[in-house]
């Protein structure tokens, strides 16, 4: 994506132009949460761009895709973490037992020696 230009992506040109319809799909493209904190050679966003020019729907639109794009990104680091500790927790689980496994073991042999 061009920093250097004044519309380095579609979204930067539909937030200028005040393209409401055309913002909305853009959105929905794979990119999108990325595309929309790109700044341009003026160092604006689209959000920037949209209010700049008078486009307020446009500029709310582009503040509740940061808030939920937001939330999905906290969501996912929560999840990949919950993961790392459940991977973690099942291993510890999984050494108790082998620990716990090898344990029975040695007391059965340790009792049948006796």
């Amino acid at each position: 994506l061009g920093h250097g230009h004044e519309f380095p992506t579609l979204l930067h040109f539909a937030a200028k132009n005040g393209l409401e319809n055309l913002v909305t799909l853009l959105l929905e493209c794979p990119g999108s949460a990325q595309a929309s904190t790109v700044l341009n050679v003026c160092r604006e966003n689209p959000r920037d761009i949209a209010e700049k020019n008078g486009f307020l729907q446009i500029r709310e639109l582009l503040d509740k895709f940061a808030a939920i794009t937001e939330r999905h990104q906290r969501k996912d680091a929560f999840q990949n973490n919950y993961d790392v500790h459940q991977c973690v927790e099942k291993d510890k689980e999984e050494n108790v037992y082998e620990m716990m496994a090898k344990c029975n073991i040695n007391s059965c042999k340790y009792h049948v020696a006796i």
